[in-house]
């Protein structure tokens, strides 16, 4: 029931805008999926100068195309892009950027050319989109906030072994500490479109969901380790 191949519907309630399922939310399950930057928080790490605390961390994960991922990375950069136009072509959120795209579009569309196709290509660009090319291939990043925005309470991550299996041989859990660079996984997460409190930002996140195991299917060779190149963490949308 949560195939990757689902179209979630969209919806803005109060200046927001939702990805909705059949029943709710709209999730799916990745295939298996290569890790680049395995699932790790970003708390207590200093960015920028600035130490992240616990209300501000977040998760990140980095999932880097293959060729056997293509369609489904195909898929989601799709559903991103159609929440992108849903927000355009929404009455009631970004009503000024929207405005000056069209006006821009006006006075430089060519003749014959429809200025809307013009003025929603800008708007897309600047969007912040999960779907991204780095070194001639494509990456997808997941996040997710490392604390309840209801109840503060810690949220986790439950993992499942290649066996089956939640814990270790000890009858240890597993947690994040145990994935690396290079597991190939299996994640299950919502799609989330945004817009900044200011509105001078919005784009689409997805959310990796605690409530389902991460599966891994292969364990890699690498480190756990997240990509901080020049201050700045990657992994993190």
């Amino acid at each position: 029931e949560l195939g990757w191949q689902q179209e979630p519907s969209f919806a803005e309630r109060n200046g927001n805008i939702y990805a909705n399922g059949p029943s709710g939310q709209f999730l799916v399950r990745s295939p298996d999926c290569l890790s680049l930057y395995p699932l790790a928080s970003n708390e207590g790490r200093t960015m920028n100068g600035v130490t992240i605390g616990p209300e501000a961390a977040k998760y990140g994960a980095t999932m880097k195309e293959t060729p056997e991922t293509k369609d489904f990375f195909d898929h989601v950069e799709n559903q991103c892009k159609r929440a992108v136009e849903f927000m355009f072509d929404s009455p009631n959120v970004l009503k000024s950027q929207v405005e000056a795209e069209m006006a821009d579009a006006q006075a430089a569309a060519d003749e014959g050319e429809d200025p809307r196709t013009l003025a929603l290509e800008n708007f897309m660009d600047a969007a912040k989109l999960p779907v991204q090319e780095r070194d001639g291939h494509r990456i997808m990043k997941l996040t997710q906030r490392t604390t309840s925005a209801k109840t503060g309470a810690a949220i986790t991550f439950q993992l499942v072994d290649t066996e089956g299996n939640m814990e270790d041989a000890d009858g240890n859990p597993y947690t994040i500490e145990d994935l690396s660079a290079g597991d190939v996984v299996s994640v299950v997460f919502s799609i989330s479109p945004w817009i900044s409190p200011a509105g001078d930002a919005y784009g689409v996140s997805l959310k990796a969901s605690p409530n389902y195991p991460i599966h891994i299917v292969e364990r890699g060779a690498g480190a756990a380790a997240t990509d901080l190149t020049g201050g700045n963490d990657m992994s993190f949308l």
